[in-house]
């Protein structure tokens, strides 16, 4: 599974292997999904260290443009990706 960073960089899901990965496929609008990303934070700052890894992947047209925002207004500290 590949996905493509905002800045242009590919990541392959092989790259986190030996990890507990949970993929959150958002929309970078949707309160519901802002909401989760302020959880994955939590939850990635809490149980990183032990191997836990959220990634998102942001489908909604134009999210190269919106996932920079949406990092920002969530704070999410882990990747997102565009599909």
């Amino acid at each position: 599974f590949e996905f493509v960073l905002p800045d242009g960089q590919k990541m392959n899901l092989a790259n986190y292997k030996g990890k507990v990965c949970v993929v959150e496929f958002l929309f970078t609008t949707c309160p519901h999904c802002q909401q989760t990303a302020s959880v994955m934070r939590e939850l990635n700052r809490e149980l990183g260290p032990k191997g836990f890894q959220p990634i998102g992947i942001a489908f909604n047209d134009g999210a190269m443009m919106l996932v920079p925002d949406f990092v920002r207004n969530t704070g999410a500290n882990y990747p997102i990706g565009i599909a």
